[in-house]
């Protein structure tokens, strides 16, 4: 096992990007917003700022945000810089960008408690020290101090990381995968809802490269970057003590990830939960939902589950779908009237007769049927616990069902399909629902075309698609760019020629069905080379790398 690091280059682009931040609003209070969010503040839930264990958050949360110190140092005065006064400091509009500097770090939980009690306004909300955030704070934030401005999503997580180290137990890594890393740790170690990434940040992980060291940066790299060139503040520099030199005044827990969250976030699955999270979710609820876009790999993995049952049966709802075909009715047989069962009634039937088996009943567009008059009666036993349903009329000799324990139910739907009711809120109830986004991740590490990364390009589609259109349900899955079979080596790999059809006579007719056939609009997500459809293929070729290598 190795530790990786994000590197010194890396880190000095980062630095570098702050340098060029200029926020005329209240910077204390962003500032404060994110040490405190750390800590597990929101609209709903409160922390107590005398508390021994958030005293001790709020440490942490200091030192990866504003630290100017590695962990093997002591940090005294001087020892804290938010990186939104970086670009103050260099451009000497301020002249004091350190944070509380009259103050030694063993102190600044206490400095840090003053700076939120004193503000006014505030965004949080104070009552004997127990803090909440006001429920407007995000629109505040927003409109006051970010000014309709963001934060670069990808530099945040680096500058948040810069000491990092990162176990991981592998011989080589890559920069993807650490970057990878660094995506989705971000959002869980600030504690970033989705409310936060749309308003207060850019998502450009797509648009930046990192680079990986096995060296880790210092302290004194650090101070090295933001010093060198520009001096220090009038304040004077940093006073730091090697760790060496005295009992370290807070313990400074590592901002390494566990190796169970590094196996989890190194994986490819975008925002996705892994495969065995569905199949856990499933196995624990009984009865899930995959919903998405289409091509986000719902029949995929319904595929691939249904080879791990004992038995499964495949079905599709449609509009005339009826209960005599699910459950069972009757019907004229040679001229007579007979009661026959319906699949889902056989599959309880097979299931009752095996027990020892596990069983799977896929239904697939779920939400294309009437699912009151589907299930009819019979939807009560979806809540399972020996529930059981009066049949009007008995089938096969039986008067009424109840699901056996060893029968597993799997449905899929197309969130895009805006023609449909919504679904029956007694199914919602019933049902774990699992939402499937389009994952780059696997088209990057998978899907090759060219020098072009195809998941880069996939991505910038969609974020252009959100942009002009605004619509989540128009995105397009990864189904979309994947070839139809895989190479020798594990890759799957387009033609040149194989790629030009695909996007001529399948992305771009879905793409002018979504834009309505607006060629504004077209143009915005393609861009106006590409927007009418190449016919020559080298001439596609090149006009694609221009407009997305």
């Amino acid at each position: 096992m190795s530790n990786y690091y994000i590197s010194k280059k890396t880190v000095e682009s980062a630095v570098e990007y702050f340098s060029g931040i200029d926020y005329t609003g209240d910077n204390i209070t962003l500032d404060m917003y994110w040490i405190f969010k750390r800590c597990g503040v929101s609209t709903s839930h409160a922390i107590d700022t005398g508390d021994k264990d958030v005293r001790s958050e709020i440490f942490q949360s200091l030192w990866a945000y504003a630290g100017l110190f590695s962990r093997d140092e002591v940090g005294g005065k001087r020892s804290l810089m938010f990186p939104d006064k970086i670009g103050a400091f260099r451009r000497g509009t301020t002249k004091n960008p350190y944070y509380s500097a009259g103050s030694a770090f063993k102190q600044q939980a206490s400095r840090a408690v003053d700076s939120v009690r004193n503000m006014n306004p505030s965004i949080f909300k104070k009552v004997n020290g127990v803090l909440t955030l006001d429920p407007d704070y995000d629109t505040r934030i927003a409109n006051d101090i970010l000014k309709g401005k963001k934060f670069s999503l990808f530099f945040f997580a680096v500058w948040i990381n810069r000491f990092t180290a990162y176990p991981i137990d592998s011989d080589h890594v890559t920069a993807k995968e650490v970057q990878r890393i660094l995506q989705k740790s971000i959002v869980s170690f600030l504690r970033l809802d989705k409310a936060d990434l749309a308003e207060f940040f850019e998502d450009d992980f797509s648009e930046q490269s990192i680079e990986v060291s096995d060296v880790p940066l210092s302290g004194e790299d650090l101070r090295s970057i933001l010093f060198s060139s520009h001096g220090f503040p009038l304040e004077g520099e940093p006073e730091i003590l090697d760790g060496t030199e005295g009992i370290k005044h807070v313990e400074l827990k590592s901002l390494t990830p566990t190796l169970e969250q590094l196996k989890r976030y190194i994986l490819p699955t975008g925002k996705n939960p892994s495969p065995s999270q569905i199949k856990q979710t499933l196995e624990l609820k009984k009865q899930a939902i995959l919903t998405g876009v289409p091509g986000t790999g719902k029949s995929r993995f319904i595929d691939e589950e249904r080879k791990k049952f004992d038995y499964s049966t495949l079905i599709q709802f449609h509009p005339s779908f009826t209960y005599e075909q699910f459950i069972g009715g009757e019907t004229l047989v040679n001229g007579n009237v007979e009661t026959k069962p319906g699949i889902f009634f056989k599959a309880i039937q097979n299931a009752e007769s095996h027990p020892n088996e596990k069983h799977l009943f896929v239904i697939d567009e779920i939400n294309r049927g009437n699912i009151a008059e589907i299930f009819g009666e019979t939807i009560q036993i979806l809540d399972r616990k020996n529930y059981f349903a009066v049949l009007p009329n008995s089938i096969s000799g039986i008067d009424r069902i109840s699901l056996p324990d060893n029968l597993y139910i799997l449905g899929a739907m197309n969130s895009s399909d805006r023609s449909i009711a919504l679904l029956d809120l007694a199914i919602r109830r019933r049902f774990a629902f699992i939402e499937l986004t389009p994952n780059y991740e696997v088209v990057s590490d998978q899907v090759r075309y060219g020098a072009i990364d195809v998941g880069r390009f996939l991505e910038t589609v969609n974020t252009r698609i959100m942009r002009v259109l605004g619509d989540s349900s128009k995105l397009l899955g990864q189904g979309y760019v994947f070839p139809q079979t895989q190479s020798q080596d594990g890759t799957w790999t387009w033609s040149e020629e194989e790629f030009h059809l695909q996007f001529n006579y399948v992305i771009l007719p879905t793409l002018k069905e979504y834009a309505q056939e607006n060629d504004s609009i077209l143009t915005g997500i393609v861009g106006s080379e590409l927007s009418n459809g190449i016919l020559d293929s080298s001439e596609f070729k090149d006009a694609f790398a221009r407009e997305f290598g």
